[in-house]
């Protein structure tokens, strides 16, 4: 297989502002099939039985407080663009994400995803972001092309396109801890100022407020710091600053996020 070094921007079937910059990340494909199912938002299934989860995102799925057998909306949003980007594909062509975990825990592959449709190619990934069917995570082996797609997600974000007009993906002030506290086990994103940054028994703690009983803290682990060489310098700089964190919400005390990756963690304008 070849490689992907550009996509078709005017091929996604949605109207959205064009990308702020030009894609920066190169898909090396290594392998391909049809798809004869879309299961939902993230995930396709193959002719071959494959099951593919697409990396790097995460689309809706109704909250826990949903009524029951109701139809989330952001969820039927996401899954209907993914059909119609693949509606009139020829096949697609997949990029494994990490090739020391290319399946999850549910035996699906976990990969980026380029489909062909009338002669251009569409990355669904990208696609999804851009139109503001999914964010971006880098829990599902999503470090490849991570800046790009956060590219992608914020021009959705400003222009409130798909689940960023809905107010249950609006960024949660890390004031609130109560909000915080309600999200736990789910993905957000949280908003604040970091008070301060700490380190304890080979973690990094950027802490959002004066006590971490109560307070929202964000972990960094010294795995995610030895992926990148001047990540200490870069976790000490940010204390004083307002940043953007996104992750799976937890309680340790007071709410807490432990991010996967340091492009988790961005600095608001």
């Amino acid at each position: 297989m070849g490689c992907v070094a550009a996509w078709a921007m005017n091929a996604i079937p949605v109207a959205v502002p064009p990308p702020q910059r030009t894609p920066e990340c190169t898909l090396a494909l290594q392998g391909a099939g049809v798809v004869i199912e879309v299961i939902d938002g993230a995930t396709l299934k193959l002719s071959d039985g494959q099951v593919v989860r697409l990396a790097g995102v995460l689309t809706p799925s109704a909250p826990l407080a949903a009524i029951e057998n109701s139809e989330w909306a952001p969820a039927r949003d996401a899954k209907s663009a993914l059909q119609s980007l693949v509606a009139n594909s020829a096949g697609i062509e997949i990029a494994v994400a990490d090739q020391k975990a290319r399946t999850d825990r549910h035996g699906r592959t976990v990969a980026h995803v380029v489909a062909t449709a009338n002669g251009q190619s569409i990355w669904l990934q990208g696609a999804l972001l851009r139109s503001g069917h999914a964010r971006v995570t880098s829990m599902m082996s999503g470090w490849l092309c991570l800046n790009q797609m956060l590219t992608e997600e914020s021009t959705a974000r400003r222009a409130k396109l798909g689940l960023w007009a809905n107010a249950a993906y609006q960024p949660i002030d890390t004031s609130n801890t109560q909000a915080l506290k309600f999200q736990r086990t789910s993905f957000a994103l949280a908003e604040g100022k970091i008070l301060s940054v700490a380190e304890r028994a080979g973690r990094t703690y950027l802490n959002f407020g004066h006590d971490w009983r109560w307070d929202f803290t964000v972990s960094v682990s010294k795995a995610v710091r030895a992926r990148n060489a001047s990540a200490a310098q870069k976790l000490a700089t940010l204390s004083g600053q307002r940043v953007r964190v996104r992750g799976w919400l937890d309680q340790r005390n007071g709410p807490l996020i432990e991010i996967g990756d340091l492009s988790e963690i961005e600095v608001v304008e």
